[in-house]
This record gives C-alpha cells, structure tokens and sequence, in this order.
C-alpha cells in the first residue's frame, strides 16, 4: 500500500486494522504454532496464518515482528459495523461505536444483529455533530448542539437501534403484519407496521438504504430513535377516556392530577363509549361504593417488578422479536388481597391469527380484546385501549 493512502484513510480505520496484525500481552507466537491453529483475533476472528505465508522473520527485543502476502481483515469491516468503515458518510457513527467501545459487542460472532444508522448529514439536520483533533491522533469530541455529550449519552443513541437478531426487511412477509423490536439494552423500542418501521413515538422511520453484512443487516434511516416521554397521565387526560379518569378520581386513584399507586404498569383503558355501554349494562359497582369501585378501576392495571420494555406484553414480540405462535400469560393486578392465594389476575394471551389485538380474560372465564390499536409507550409503563369492558358482577370469579 503506497504511503500516501495513510493520509487519507481516518485513523479509526487504520487503527483497528492494525489492531488485528499486532498482538500484545502474550507469550510469544512462534512459526510452528502457527501450523498448528489459528491465531485469534481481537473480535473473535480465526486467522489462518501457515508458516508457509512468512516472506520475513525479525526478533526483536520486545517480540517477532513477521513479514507476510496476507492481510488479516477484522470481523468489524465486515459484520454489521462494515458500513461505518467503508462509507465515510458515517463518520458521526465510526467515532461513537469507537469511543464507547461497542465493536465487540457488535461482531459477537455467535449472534446476529441489527443496527440502525444515520449519516452525518442527517445527524447534523438532528444536531449531532462532531470534531476530530488536528493536533491529536486519535482525539475527537462529539457534541449535540453546543454541548460535549456525555459517555452515556453516546451508548445510548447508538444502542436505541441495535437489536438483537434479525428485523426482516420490509419486502419480507413476515414484516407486513405488527412486529415489536427492543434494543439491546432494553431502553428503546420500535415496530414494523404493513412493511414500515415506526418508532415508538409513532413516527414512519423511512430506511434510506440496507446493507447485508456477515452476522446481521444494517438500516440506514433519516433520524436518530425517539425515546418514550412523559408517564401514563398522558393517556389519562385524554379525551376518549374521560370517564374512566373521572372515576379513578373520584376513589382517589388520580389526586393532584398524578396516578396515586402507578409505579411501572401495563395498564387497559376503557373508552367513554365502553364505560356508557357497561353503565347502561350494569357491569360497574355502585359509584357511591368507594371500596368497590377503587378494586373494579384497579384491575385494569398491572405493576412491573422492573422498568423493562421486555417485561411488556407485546403483540409480536417474541425471539428475535417474531413470535409465530399463540402465548397467554398470566397478570397480576393492582387489586388489593390479603394473601397470594387472593390475588386478582388476568389472562393475557395473544395469536398470530388475529395479531393486532390482546384477549384479556377475566377469573371469570370472559373475555374481551384491546381496540387493535398500537399501545401508547410512556416512562413508566404501557396503555392499550378497550373499547369494551369487564362485568364487575362476575369478574373475580364469584
């Protein structure tokens, strides 16, 4: 390689690529063991090195430096950081997944993955930018707007989109439908809707080109992930649901226009439409009977040990985020008992034949279904919307 393409090659590439040839911190490698096995490369790679290969053998004082025709190619030029080395549109990107250390979690050689990226050019319309050091080898800062963006920050703008396993294309069948994907560190999701990929704030993430690399598929899109804001009296303030946040005010479930016992929950919220219909029905306690109502309104909701988007009840989500089978599991909810064998709970179940909805059934046996549409994300927890609801008269099997 002529020494003027070093001028013109990042010195991220350069780098890494050397990173793969130079091996430190070990005992010595001789000729014969490299008959013998691979030489193991810094991201799991298996380079076969015959001695045979050697034009060159220099000992030095601090190792062997040896001369061969064979350049060893690191697993992260062609797993699914290839991109960010090969386009230098990617530069924003390149430096992020170097400065936070995320190449070997990203060519895990016994996994695929999925990783969404954004171009410089759109970073910047977002207001990501970045600077490299002409003084420095190897500084660089990346800012959003005027400001240095802490470590943290960093980790988790890439890792919103990079998911493990495959997230199919969306000419691929098995994307037409409702699909739900969590990234890797839990603190993001998205979905695929009738081909499209949607974030998790509902907006179309238009994927401007795909790359197929050795262990996953990269997404080039338009904008970094939004992220969940704001907590479930979002929904409740809505004006489809009114009549439902009437009554958990009335109980003292709502005080101070704050949910009272909501700490991370999967919530179902009856419409105004539903909550008339079982009115006129019958199906709801005495509103004068405080007791009653608050356990009736409880029901609805059930509370997460843990703040994980992988804990939620997800049309679709499954393995790789492609569940084919039907799945029930059982809920817990907010009703008060006096031991566990008390507990009021809901069966949650979902089938691939009807995948836009969830069957809720009561301890009763009856079931109703959410409206099919997709749940609202909140930080501290999930809300489907019925459009119908459960009998208080029957409800906890009595």
């Amino acid at each position: 390689m002529p020494e003027d393409y070093l001028d013109v090659l990042p010195d991220n590439h350069v780098y890494h690529l050397l990173q793969a040839h130079t091996y430190g911190l070990r005992d010595l490698i001789i000729p014969s063991e490299l008959d013998k096995a691979p030489v193991s490369g810094p991201y799991g790679e298996k380079f076969d090195i015959p001695s045979s290969d050697l034009n060159d053998i220099r000992f030095c004082t601090n190792g062997v430096i040896y001369g061969t025709n064979k350049v060893l190619v690191p697993a992260i030029f062609t797993g699914i950081t290839m991109p960010l080395f090969k386009y230098p549109e990617f530069t924003w990107f390149s430096l992020a997944f170097n400065k936070r250390s995320l190449y070997q979690m990203a060519n895990d050689p016994n996994n695929r993955h999925t990783l969404f990226i954004i171009d410089d050019t759109d970073m910047r319309s977002a207001g990501y930018t970045y600077n490299i050091s002409t003084q420095a080898i190897g500084e660089f800062q990346l800012y959003n707007g005027n400001n240095t963006m802490a470590d943290n920050g960093i980790t988790n703008l890439v890792l919103r989109g990079f998911v493990l396993g495959d997230v199919p294309p969306s000419y691929n069948s098995i994307s037409q439908g409702l699909r739900f994907y969590v990234s890797k560190n839990f603190s993001n999701y998205f979905y695929s809707h009738e081909g499209d990929f949607f974030d998790c704030m509902h907006s179309l993430m238009e994927v401007k080109n795909t790359f197929d690399t050795e262990n996953g598929t990269v997404y080039q899109i338009e904008a970094p992930f939004s992220t969940t804001s704001g907590g479930m009296m979002q929904r409740m303030n809505q004006a489809d649901v009114t009549t439902f946040r009437a009554l958990m005010v009335q109980c003292g479930l709502i005080s101070g226009g704050a949910l009272q016992f909501v700490q991370t929950e999967i919530a179902f919220v009856p419409t105004n439409d539903a909550m008339q219909a079982a009115e006129d029905a019958g199906m709801l306690p005495d509103p004068d009977d405080r007791e009653a109502l608050r356990a009736y309104l409880m029901y609805y909701f059930s509370p997460l040990h843990q703040n994980k988007l992988d804990h939620y009840i997800l049309p679709g989500l499954g393995p790789n985020g492609m569940t084919d089978s039907a799945f029930e599991t059982v809920l817990e909810t907010h009703v008060e008992y006096h031991d566990a064998d008390d507990a009021k709970t809901i069966r949650v179940s979902w089938d691939p034949d009807d995948p836009y909805v969830m069957t809720l059934t009561d301890m009763a046996g009856n079931s109703i279904r959410t409206n099919g549409d997709i749940p609202n994300f909140y930080n501290n927890g999930t809300c489907y919307t019925l459009e119908e609801c459960f009998d208080y008269r029957t409800m906890f099997g009595n």
